[in-house]
C-alpha cells in the first residue's frame, strides 16, 4: 500500500500481490497524488503491447481550501505536475482518477473536427481524433470544471464518465446534505480508450461518494517472478466471466435474446461452413454474455455481500434493500424529490445501524461481565469478537500451473510386456468378437451413430441437464439455454451437426477452469488438492448427444458385461456386493474356509492414467 496526506483523509492505493512487481512508485513533490508505473500490459483482444502507463490517484482538495499555498486552482496544479511527468516519461500514457472536486457539466472534453492537414506550416501539431461525445446529469460548472477541460483539450485526455459502457448518462459520484454532484472522474488518454471495457458508478455509498470501478481489456505480459503464464497454444490464458442466473433478470434476458441483435447474427452464423465454426461460437458467446450482462458477477459486489458485521439485523438489511432501491431511482430520474427520499432512507439506515451497533455493544459488555467466574465463556465470547476471515493458501499462480502440469503431461512409464498383452488381447477381441465384427465402418449400427443429430436430443439434454452448476471459461450456464430453447436450439443443431460430421472440435471446448479442492494434509501444499475441471456447457451438451448414442448402441448390442453395473441405467452396485456377501457366505461358512480379496484405490486415477492403452 503506497499512502500520502494527513491521516483523516488523502490517498491510499492498494495494489494486488499478483502484480506488484509490475508496479514501480513514483516519486514526486506533488502532495495531492500518489502516482505509480503499470509496466508489461497486454491488449487482451490482440495480445499487443500497450507500453506503459502512468497511473496518477488524486485527490484535490475543494476551491478556498487552505491546503493550497498560492495557487487557488487544484486542477491547475495538477496540470502543471502532469505536463513535467510527461516530459520525465515521453513515451508512458497517462490514467488519472479521483476526486478532483471539479464540476465539468456536459462541456466537452474534445475538439470537434481536430484535422487541420489543409493548412500549411504545422508540422509539429499532431492533431486528436477522438469525438466521442458525453453526457451529464450535473450540469453545474465550477472553476475547477473549466479548468479540467483545458487540461483534457491540452493533454489529449479525455474523461470516461458518461461517454463509456456502464455509464452512458455521466451518473452523479457525490451525494451530502447539501446537494449532489458530479466531482470523481477517471481520465484517459486517447491510445487507452479503445481498451476501456467498461466503466460504472457503482451503487455503493459507504461515504458521501460512490465508487468508480474501471475495467481495462488488458493482460499481465507476466506474473511476479517473470514467468509467463501460458496455455498449451502458447497464448495467455483468459479471465472467466461469471454469470450468476437470477429469476428477476429472466424476461429481460428472454427479451434481449428475441431481439433482431441477437436473432440475426444467429441466423447468419447457422451458412457459416465448418472453417468459420470457432467464429460462429465466440458470436453464439457473445450474444449471450450481453443479453445477461444484469446478471454479471463482479468482485467487488461479492466481496461486500460476503460477511456482515455481529450486530447486524433484518432490520438493517430491510433499511439498507431501501435505501439503494432509492438511490437506483435517483440515478434513473435525477429528481429532486427521488434525491431528497434517498438522503432521509440513508439517514434512516445509518441511525438504525448505531442503535444495532450500540445495543451489541452493552448486551457483550453484560455477558463479558457474567462469564467472569466462568473462563470457557468469557473466552469464548472474546473469541467471537474476531472477524470472520476468508480461508486462503500462500499458493501462488505459477506453483498451482506448474503442478498441474508437471501432473497432466507426466511421461507413464508403460509396462513393456503388459503392453503386448494388451495389443494382443485388443487384436485378437476385434477379430474374433461377433458384436465387434458387425460393428465396422459402413455397416448399419455404426451408421446409427454417426445420424445427423435431431432438435429434440438437443432438447432433452438441456432439459435433464441440472440447475445451479458452475459454467466453463465461456461464463455460459444451462440456465439461459433452458430459457431461450427456442432461439438458440436451431443454431446448437447447426453447430453440433458440423461439428459430427467434420471432426472439427472447437479449440474452447478443450479449455477447462481448473479449481483445486483441498482433500488431506497440508493446504500449502499443491499434492494434498484435487483438480475439477469446469468446461464448457455447450461442450457438455454435445458430449452427452453422444455418450447417450454410444450407451443405447452398447445396451442394444450387448457390448457390456453384465457383471459392469456401475454407471448403467437399471444396474446397481448393490448386485456386486450382494455377489460379494453370497461368496463369502459360501467360503467362509465352511470349516477353515477362507477367500481372499483385492480392493484397489488409484491415487489421481484420472490424471496419471496412460490414455495410450485407452483407445
Amino acid at each position: 500500500m503506497y499512502k500520502h496526506g494527513r491521516p483523516s483523509g488523502g490517498i491510499a492505493l492498494y495494489v494486488n500481490n499478483k502484480i506488484q512487481n509490475n508496479v514501480n512508485k513514483i516519486d514526486s513533490d506533488f502532495k495531492f497524488a500518489v502516482i505509480v508505473e503499470l509496466t508489461g500490459l497486454l491488449n487482451a483482444s490482440c495480445a499487443k503491447a500497450i507500453g506503459n502507463i502512468l497511473l496518477v490517484c488524486v485527490y484535490l482538495p475543494p476551491q478556498g481550501s487552505t491546503a493550497y499555498d498560492n495557487e487557488t486552482d487544484g486542477v491547475l496544479i495538477l496540470k502543471e505536475k502532469l505536463l513535467e511527468l510527461k516530459l520525465r516519461y515521453p513515451e508512458h500514457k497517462l490514467i488519472v482518477a479521483g476526486d478532483l472536486n471539479a464540476r465539468i457539466g456536459d462541456l466537452q472534453d474534445f475538439l470537434p473536427d481536430d484535422g487541420i492537414d489543409y493548412i500549411t506550416g504545422l508540422d509539429w501539431y499532431t492533431p486528436d481524433e477522438f469525438c466521442t461525445n458525453r453526457n451529464a446529469k450535473d450540469l453545474s460548472v465550477n472553476e475547477f470544471g473549466r479548468s479540467l477541460i483545458e487540461l483534457c483539450l491540452e493533454l489529449n485526455v479525455h474523461v470516461l464518465n458518461g461517454r463509456t459502457h456502464g455509464d452512458m448518462t455521466g451518473n452523479i459520484t457525490d451525494i451530502t446534505h447539501n446537494g449532489c454532484s458530479t466531482v470523481d472522474y477517471v481520465v484517459v488518454e486517447t491510445e487507452l480508450y479503445d481498451i476501456v471495457k467498461s466503466f460504472k458508478v457503482l451503487d455503493i455509498d459507504e461515504t458521501n461518494h460512490m465508487p468508480l470501478e474501471c475495467i481495462f481489456n488488458v493482460n499481465l505480459g507476466c506474473e511476479p517472478d517473470s514467468a509467463c503464464i501460458r496455455n498449451n497454444a502458447n497464448t495467455m490464458l483468459t479471465r472467466q466471466t461469471k454469470f450468476r442466473w437470477q429469476t428477476e433478470h429472466v424476461v429481460s434476458f428472454r427479451s434481449q435474446m428475441s431481439e433482431g441483435m441477437a436473432t440475426e447474427p444467429l441466423t447468419s452464423a447457422v451458412t457459416w461452413p465448418a472453417e468459420q465454426i470457432e467464429e460462429a461460437l465466440n458470436v453464439f458467446v457473445d450474444i449471450i454474455h450481453r443479453a445477461a450482462e444484469p446478471m454479471e458477477v463482479t468482485s467487488t459486489k461479492s466481496r461486500i455481500k460476503r460477511w456482515q458485521p455481529r450486530w447486524w439485523t433484518k432490520e438493517c438489511e430491510q433499511l439498507k434493500s431501501q435505501k439503494y432501491c432509492k438511490l437506483k431511482k435517483f440515478k434513473t430520474s435525477n429528481n429532486p424529490q427521488d434525491l431528497i427520499e434517498y438522503k432521509n432512507a440513508r439517514s434512516g439506515f445509518k441511525n438504525m445501524c448505531n442503535i444495532k451497533k450500540m445495543l451489541w455493544k452493552d448486551k457483550l459488555k453484560d455477558n463479558l461481565i457474567k462469564s467472569k467466574s466462568d473462563p470457557v465463556t468469557f473466552w469464548k465470547t472474546v473469541k467471537s469478537l474476531n472477524p470472520h476471515c476468508i480461508p486462503t493458501t500462500d499458493i501462488t499462480a505459477i506453483e498451482w500451473l506448474t503442478y498441474f502440469e508437471k501432473l497432466l503431461n507426466q511421461e507413464v512409464e508403460i509396462n513393456v510386456e503388459f503392453s503386448d498383452i494388451v495389443t494382443g488381447y485388443t487384436e485378437t477381441h476385434d477379430s474374433e468378437c461377433e458384436i465387434c465384427k458387425g460393428t465396422q465402418p459402413g455397416s448399419d449400427e455404426i451408421q446409427e451413430l454417426n445420424n445427423a443429430i435431431s432438435s429434440e436430443e438437443i432438447l432433452k439434454c438441456i432439459k435433464d441437464m441440472s440447475n445451479g452448476k458452475a459454467a466453463g471459461i465461456d461464463g455460459v450456464v444451462v440456465e439461459m439455454l433452458k430459457s431461450s430453447n427456442h432461439i438458440v436450439v436451431p443454431f446448437l443443431k447447426h453447430l453440433y451437426n458440423t461439428v459430427l460430421s467434420s471432426g472439427n472440435f472447437p479449440k474452447q471446448w478443450c479449455q477447462a477452469v481448473l479449481v483445486p479442492i483441498h482433500k488431506k494434509g497440508n493446504k500449502s501444499d499443491p499434492n494434498n488438492y484435487r483438480g475439477i475441471a469446469l468446461i464448457s456447457v455447450l461442450g457438455k451438451i454435445f458430449a452427452k448427444i453422444v455418450n447417450n448414442r454410444l450407451v443405447e448402441w452398447a445396451e442394444t448390442c450387448g457390448a457390456q458385461k453384465e457383471e459392469q453395473a456401475g454407471f448403467r441405467k437399471g444396474y446397481s452396485t448393490t448386485d456386486n456386493i450382494f455377489t460379494l456377501q453370497a461368496l463369502i457366505q459360501k467360503y467362509c461358512s465352511r470349516k477353515g474356509g477362507r477367500l481372499y480379496t483385492i480392493f484397489v484405490d488409484f491415487s489421481k486415477a484420472f490424471d496419471t492414467i496412460p490414455h495410450s492403452l485407452m483407445f
